[in-house]
């Protein structure tokens, strides 16, 4: 049986290459709870985010950057970067909106 789909309709797309900021290792510890890790994963792959993480872009200083919400006033502040030859990920900060933006 053979499929009338062209050869590069049939590829799966690469994941993004994943980076973290130095802020962001700091913070790990808080990140570190079930269920985070999962969200990371789906970020990367390009998947949707469910609505209860209020994923959104941010503005000003941060206007590259996305940010989600992992519960209460705890945030995940990333950057999705497709200029490169492989699209990347750089999770930039973890914490509160206090810790982050001051």
């Amino acid at each position: 049986m053979t499929s009338k789909k062209p050869a590069a309709s049939k590829r799966t797309t690469l994941p993004r290459q994943s980076s973290y900021t130095k802020r962001f290792l700091q913070d790990w510890s808080a990140l570190s709870h079930p269920g985070r890790y999962d969200m990371t994963l789906l970020i990367a792959n390009d998947g949707p985010l469910p609505a209860q993480w209020r994923d959104h872009q941010l503005s000003g200083k941060w206007e590259r950057h996305r940010e989600c919400h992992l519960g209460g006033d705890f945030l995940l502040v990333y950057l999705l970067d497709d200029s490169g030859k492989c699209p990347s990920l750089v999770i930039s900060s973890c914490g509160t909106h206090a810790d982050i933006f001051g």
